[in-house]
């Protein structure tokens, strides 16, 4: 059975098969004078070391993917969050679903929202209502995405493909009716025939530094983080911070302090002994390096396991029916001028899980 949030389980070619997380996309270039508000699209920004500005992210991105060997066998590309940072000019969308179409027609897309699709001061949760989607409000990407996105207020569904399980969730919408859909989704989950659970969601809900106010943090925190745990969520992947980071395998010893974090002794323990002990927490992985403007750096932190900036990129996930499941980073290095990388992109960071007990990184 499938939680009444479900979207269609979709079939798989085989036990062992692929697919690529995205997040903070955007469209790349636009002509100067058409970018409207979405200024993370812009060619041309000055950044340290790069006197020529950094642009054309998405652009770039994509050519990445394309050019990669792999591509051709990922079964579906999922966007999670800040799409097309339209911000309220209608072209932007049709700009992104130009640059994405050569992957559009070979691969599903699926989306989930961010700030830039959602937030408005008509928000109904409080602590997103900022002006970030340009007066959107969810609208645009409802209509372009129906058949994943119910409503402008109701924009979480989740899938199966194969031995996978995935929870896209919201992060700008009130998490109450999320978390009852969550845990009818987990009761009728079989994990005995889908034994991984990745949620993905575009705001942090862990990493190296702020980029949410104390009080939203507070609520994805405590939240989320008991739910994933209690539910063996493999991998929670997230975006909204434009770098790429691996955290720790979480510990939040008191949910009334959602500012005591440590790495689990469990996880951390069997990671440095070659995953000798079992996980007891999810994976978190911050992504939002898919084409707006790259961050050039980020706090030191002791949840984190690795991190990088300034490099454009995607993820892929290797799934061997139950037998693993392995997320690998793919990062392109900017040339000098900024407006060009080398193809095709290498994998930085990798972190595997063998069957639902072990983590080897």
């Amino acid at each position: 059975a499938a939680a009444a949030d479900s979207v269609a389980d979709a079939p798989v070619s085989s036990p062992a098969f692929t697919f690529l997380l995205t997040a903070d996309m955007g469209v790349g270039a636009v002509y100067p004078g058409q970018e409207g508000s979405a200024m993370d699209n812009d060619p041309n920004h000055a950044h340290p070391g790069f006197p020529a500005g950094i642009g054309n992210g998405a652009d770039n991105v994509v050519r990445g993917i394309l050019a990669d060997p792999l591509a051709d066998a990922d079964e579906f590309l999922l966007v999670n969050g800040d799409i097309s940072y339209a911000r309220g000019w209608p072209w932007i969308w049709e700009l992104f679903f130009d640059l994405v179409q050569p992957l559009a027609t070979r691969m599903p897309l699926m989306v989930g929202v961010g700030n830039h699709e959602v937030d408005s001061h008509e928000n109904p949760f409080v602590e997103t209502s900022g002006g970030d989607s340009g007066g959107e409000c969810g609208v645009a990407a409802a209509k372009r995405f129906p058949a994943h996105l119910a409503s402008p207020t109701k924009m979480w569904y989740a899938f199966t493909h194969g031995s996978v399980h995935v929870v896209q969730l919201s992060t700008e919408h009130p998490v109450a009716e999320q978390v009852a859909f969550f845990k009818a989704d987990m009761a009728a989950l079989d994990r005995d025939r889908v034994p991984w659970l990745i949620v993905s969601m575009h705001r942090p809900i862990f990493i190296s530094e702020s980029v949410a106010s104390a009080e939203l943090q507070r609520i994805l925190v405590s939240t989320w983080h008991p739910l994933f745990v209690e539910s063996g969520v493999d991998f929670v992947y997230t975006g909204h911070a434009h770098y790429y980071e691996r955290l720790c395998a979480v510990d939040v010893p008191d949910m009334a302090n959602t500012t005591d974090l440590r790495c689990s002794g469990a996880a951390a323990g069997g990671a440095a002994a070659g995953g000798a002990a079992a996980r007891d927490r999810p994976v978190y992985i911050v992504d939002g390096s898919a084409g707006a403007e790259p961050d050039m750096s980020s706090p030191d932190s002791p949840l984190t396991e690795y991190k990088e900036f300034a490099k454009w990129g995607y993820s892929r996930m290797f799934v061997n029916g139950s037998r693993s499941l392995e997320l690998r980073h793919y990062a392109a290095k900017i040339a000098p001028d900024g407006k060009s990388v080398e193809l095709p992109f290498v994998v930085t960071d990798s972190v595997r899980l063998e069957g639902v007990q072990n983590v080897v990184v």
